[in-house]
């Protein structure tokens, strides 16, 4: 159960980063 937990906060770290990197390239565009 812990190294699922562990597995899913990365998965949503890795979606929240690209998610912003996304936002970044859009406003300087």
């Amino acid at each position: 159960m812990r190294v699922y937990r562990q597995r899913v906060n990365l998965n949503k770290n890795i979606f929240f980063q690209n998610f912003i990197n996304m936002f970044r390239v859009k406003r300087r565009n």
